[in-house]
């Protein structure tokens, strides 16, 4: 998933990214369900809105997650 990091910011890499985190998710956290990924370019900022929801396993509130990916220096910052 990194090295997407260091493709444009565009609506294509964007939507890499979105498989990515959702392939990721899926394959390496059993306990999630309905994974759904958005994905933001920002490329004048060059970074990405994403925004992760997801359930829990047995409960029945989703959970929401959204976060900035700097594109340029892979800082995350909630």
């Amino acid at each position: 998933m990194s090295a997407l990091l260091f493709e444009p910011c565009t609506s294509l890499t964007a939507r890499n990214l979105e498989n990515e985190i959702k392939n990721l998710l899926q394959n390496y956290e059993p306990r999630v369900d309905n994974v759904s990924v958005t994905v933001t370019p920002s490329p004048d900022q060059n970074y990405y809105n994403i925004t992760i929801v997801f359930f829990i396993q047995n409960l029945t509130v989703p959970t929401t997650i959204t976060f900035f990916l700097n594109a340029s220096s892979n800082d995350v910052n909630s």
